[in-house]
């Protein structure tokens, strides 16, 4: 994996009244998590999964690489991958994949995504 990025929106919205400053409420929303995978096209099985809308799981850890700080951990128990093609940037280049995905809630876990913060991790 080169890169990952990830938006999280749960769309909530200021709900106005007449002669009251601010809000008079909040309005919920639907959890949407989207997100963009960036990776070595080594072979067809990652885009087999785009083409088919496969779901799969993804996790993701932030943090210094010796693990000796705070590191998040990222957990996408089910995301389905909806777009990206290979792409060539030129000779001499190695071929990339950069693949759109939609984060679902896991029905057994009851989740979409889910945040952990550990004080260590080991890097083995």
């Amino acid at each position: 994996m080169l890169a990952a990025s990830f938006n999280i929106n749960n769309n909530y919205r200021a709900q106005k009244s007449l002669g009251v400053l601010g809000a008079v409420g909040i309005g919920g929303g639907q959890f949407t998590v989207t997100g963009q995978l960036q990776t070595y096209f080594g072979d067809a099985s990652i885009y087999n999964q785009i083409l088919n809308n496969t779901q799969v799981s993804f996790d993701m850890r932030l943090g210094r690489k010796d693990g000796n700080r705070e590191t998040l951990l990222f957990d996408f128990p089910a995301i389905k991958l909806s777009s990206g093609s290979p792409s060539v940037g030129g000779t001499n280049q190695d071929v990339m994949i950069q693949a759109g995905f939609t984060a679902i809630r896991h029905v057994p876990l009851g989740y979409t995504v889910s945040v952990e913060r550990f004080w260590y991790l080991p890097t083995s």
